[in-house]
């Protein structure tokens, strides 16, 4: 009889031994999920940032090229201006003052 009763208080410490093991590991899967919303959390954030600056970058590639086609135009109205400026100076060389 003693020991039937010792082994029934051994099987009531283990599983209050276990008990404690549960409430610990459901403790943590807690934090761990805590943990995983806030990464999923920061993912969404950045991938929104990520997005900001691609479009950014985008919109200065486009202004980059809308610059060089200025540039080209202006160089050539440029060029032109001058052709006109030797034209009319060698028109005005034939008056005589």
């Amino acid at each position: 009889m003693a020991k039937g009763t010792e082994q029934a208080i051994t099987s009531v410490e283990t599983a209050n031994k276990a008990g404690a093991s549960l409430t610990v590991i459901t403790e943590t899967i807690s934090r761990i999920t805590s943990m995983n919303d806030q990464i999923a959390l920061s993912t969404g954030d950045q991938q929104n940032v990520a997005r900001t600056i691609s479009n950014t970058v985008d919109e200065i590639h486009n202004r980059t090229e809308e610059t060089a086609a200025s540039s080209k135009k202006l160089a050539s109205v440029s060029s032109e201006l001058a052709q006109l400026a030797k034209h009319l100076e060698g028109i005005a060389k034939q008056f005589k003052v």
